[in-house]
């Protein structure tokens, strides 16, 4: 997990979600989780981080965005927002192209994907997936919309411009 208390970070194979423990005569409750969308432009690499971290049952809020900014060196002044070799070193993990069949089963064993996409020309952003084996949800996919459901055709053509990094639970 991606702490604050300390100066390292973990290697992403050992980022885990955190489990709740059940515990007999004591109802559980399933905490609605509430990612958040991006409102600074090109602010998009923090907002996924922070929302990976919540997907992982890490207590994070808005309010730790700058703590996210200056761990990717976002800068907001800059035209292009967080390089993709930014965010791949937060991660510690290499990003790699994927065809739609790996995707696809990846999100159907429960894993998230953070996607960054290059665009021909030349915009970008980078977002979260999850889902299930037949509904794939965009984590600040769409503007203005925190959770967007995306189509399977829509998930191939994102594919082709790219690279992802895959978490399982």
């Amino acid at each position: 997990m991606l702490s604050r208390d300390r100066g390292s970070i973990p290697r992403a194979s050992t980022l885990r979600p955190v489990d709740s423990a059940h515990r007999p005569g004591k109802a559980v409750f399933k905490k609605i989780m509430r990612y958040l969308s991006q409102t600074k432009r090109r602010s998009c690499v923090p907002i996924a981080l922070i929302n990976l971290q919540k997907w992982q049952g890490l207590s994070v809020t808005g309010k730790d965005f700058n703590y996210y900014a200056k761990l990717c060196r976002w800068d907001s002044s800059c035209d292009t927002g967080t390089p993709r070799r930014n965010l791949a070193a937060v991660l510690r993990k290499r990003c790699r192209s994927v065809t739609y069949q790996e995707f696809k089963s990846t999100i159907a064993n429960g894993a998230a994907i953070v996607v960054s996409t290059y665009y021909p020309d030349g915009h970008g952003h980078t977002w979260l997936c999850i889902g299930t084996s037949n509904r794939f949800l965009g984590i600040n996919y769409y503007k203005n919309k925190t959770i967007w459901p995306i189509s399977y055709q829509e998930i191939a053509i994102i594919l082709k411009y790219s690279y992802v990094w895959i978490f399982k639970c």
